[in-house]
């Protein structure tokens, strides 16, 4: 299938879809993918959409890294980040 048949397809499935918060999902997801791919190399990545279920891990996980005292300061970050942004 060409590009501009996908692109069609794409379309006719979004102009299917009766659920406003579902084209907002696919509205965001569709700007953070075009976003990904114009950064540049020395951009943080955006995070992808992920599932619940990983967002939860990961947000229980950084609970317990807190509580046993593994954090930065917001300070820490910034220089971190100028470092990496350097390099």
């Amino acid at each position: 299938m060409d590009l501009q048949t996908q692109k069609l397809n794409l379309i006719e499935e979004v102009l299917r879809a009766e659920s406003s918060e579902l084209i907002e999902q696919v509205t965001l997801y569709f700007k953070s993918l075009t976003q990904a791919a114009a950064n540049d190399a020395d951009d943080l990545p955006i995070m992808p959409f992920r599932s619940k279920a990983e967002i939860e891990a990961r947000l229980e996980q950084a609970r317990a890294d807190a509580k046993a005292g593994r954090t930065y300061t917001t300070e820490e970050v910034l220089v971190r980040l100028e470092q990496q942004r350097a390099a």
